[in-house]
């Protein structure tokens, strides 16, 4: 799994740096890669090959790119998209009857589920 970060200074693009990456297995703490240099790519990118990468473990991802940024443009952190894809899947595979807040995206998401389906049963019945 590629980690990508990207670093600015000032907010603009940063060139040439000696970026870093700490990565730590949730829940046990256990560090699996420790200030390991990144690769820069382009533009303010930077990435990383994380060749142990296990899609049924969850990891906590620290990036940092150097003392020769301020602290507040220095570091970036993520956790790998198994941890969004349960976020994602809390949200979207609720009940309708479970999302009481009109309006909101999983509500609204239903909505245009049900009218595709609606409007393919009445574009099958009208072609038979």
């Amino acid at each position: 799994m590629y980690v990508l970060s990207f670093f600015t200074d000032s907010g603009i693009p940063k060139l040439g740096l000696e970026a870093t990456i700490k990565i730590i297995e949730i829940p046990s703490g256990t560090i699996l890669v420790n200030d390991s240099p990144m690769i820069e790519l382009n533009s303010g990118f930077y990435y990383y090959n994380f060749l142990d990468y296990n899609s049924s473990k969850d990891y906590a991802i620290l990036c940092d790119g150097s003392d020769v940024l301020s602290n507040s443009d220095r570091y970036s952190y993520s956790g790998n998209e198994s941890f969004v894809q349960d976020i994602t899947n809390g949200v979207f595979d609720e009940l309708l009857s479970n999302h009481i807040v009109d309006g909101s995206v999983s509500v609204l998401v239903q909505n245009i589920n049900k009218n595709v389906e609606d409007n393919t049963a009445l574009i099958l019945a009208s072609s038979m």
